[in-house]
């Protein structure tokens, strides 16, 4: 049993040795051309990346093209965050929440709608939200823009 735990220890000291010499920069040679390949940066760096600067990971994955990551951000906006291969971050596609849900409810509320039952980030940039009408006190859901705080739908559920 001690050999075995043993043994195995070795086994991972050595995985992750080959490991470590993998991630390094290589310099593949085919017949008419040399490529130097440099290591990109693994899942769990860039995972601390985002923890260090107080973000709240919902999801991370390897793309093609680099890192895509689903976030919150410090100040409690959902955010996708898309990385290269090198880790940089790449420009942003849809511009950040002004509107926090809390000030999305407010907005719903001074509207005249009440009982909110739920809220959820829609798409890019909207929230949507379940509360009832105050023309006829059915519930509705209602699409509000997270940059504007433009209510842009009223949709009846039943």
């Amino acid at each position: 049993m001690k050999k075995t735990f043993v043994l195995g220890a070795l086994a991972l000291s050595l995985a992750g040795a080959i490991g470590s010499m993998a991630m390094a920069s290589t310099t593949i040679s085919a017949p008419a051309t040399t490529v130097t390949e440099t290591s990109a940066p693994s899942l769990s760096s860039v995972l601390k990346t985002l923890k260090d600067q107080s973000f709240t990971v919902l999801k991370l994955e390897r793309e093609d093209d680099g890192f895509e990551a689903k976030v919150i951000s410090p100040e409690g906006f959902m955010r996708e965050i898309e990385f290269d291969h090198a880790g940089k971050v790449l420009p942003a596609k849809y511009p950040a929440p002004k509107i926090s849900m809390a000030e999305a409810i407010e907005i719903l509320q001074k509207a005249g709608y009440t009982s909110v039952s739920s809220i959820k980030v829609k798409h890019h940039g909207f929230y949507e939200i379940e509360a009832l009408n105050p023309a006829d006190n059915k519930e509705v859901e209602i699409t509000v823009n997270a940059i504007t705080g433009e209510i842009k739908a009223d949709h009846d559920w039943f």
